[in-house]
């Protein structure tokens, strides 16, 4: 009805971090998400004997608006929480609440909640992330933090990961980029099952809105 309180139903991107939905595929500047995107938004996440695939989208109602001119931006969903092109698969239903602050122009620092329960032995789904990015017209900057409890058949895993990701655009066509990231699958054994990835890659956009990148 108003800036300040927007309803939208159906299924999208749930409004967890800032790269699963302020960079969605056709700004994205590398061929691929951060791990820890990947393994705790929904890309290729295990919980329990299952991997849900559903590419940062579930079915649900989110209420969402701008206040301050702007300048704070919220988030409060509710979600299925079974995946992409899928019914729900109990009787629990996840809830994710966001912040966004944007102080300055190009500034923005994000702050998420999800909890939910999979499946029909409610294994944990429990995240949290803190992240900023700077977004000019030439310099891009991004960081974010996400940390996860998560179910299995006798307990729970502690998980954690973050990354960085530097970029310069020279141009409406051109950008270069580098990102660092790192994802734990049990931090309890953190020297054991921690893995980093470095990334570089350079993105053209010889028409929109068509991408090509190398990384």
């Amino acid at each position: 009805p108003f800036d300040e309180l927007k309803i939208k139903a159906g299924q999208f991107k749930v409004p967890f971090t800032i790269e699963n939905t302020d960079y969605t595929p056709t700004k994205m500047i590398l061929m691929d998400h951060p791990m820890v995107l990947d393994r705790l938004v929904g890309s290729s996440e295990k919980i329990g004997d299952a991997t849900l695939k559903s590419t940062g989208r579930e079915l649900g109602i989110d209420i969402h608006g701008a206040i301050f001119k702007g300048i704070l931006n919220y988030d409060l969903a509710i979600f299925n929480g079974a995946g992409l092109n899928t019914t729900d698969n109990n009787k629990s239903k996840d809830v994710v609440a966001r912040l966004k602050l944007t102080p300055v122009k190009g500034l923005t620092i994000s702050g998420s909640y999800y909890w939910g329960e999979y499946g029909k032995d409610f294994y944990a789904r429990e995240r949290w992330s803190v992240g900023a990015v700077y977004d000019s017209k030439h310099l891009l900057v991004r960081a974010e933090y996400v940390g996860a409890k998560t179910g299995f058949e006798g307990g729970e895993l502690d998980q954690d990961g973050w990354y960085a990701l530097a970029g310069w655009r020279f141009n409406d066509k051109w950008m270069v980029a580098a990102r660092y990231d790192t994802f734990t699958e049990n931090t309890d054994a953190r020297s054991e099952t921690e893995q980093t990835n470095y990334t570089i890659g350079m993105a053209w956009k010889p028409c929109r809105p068509t991408t090509c990148m190398r990384t």
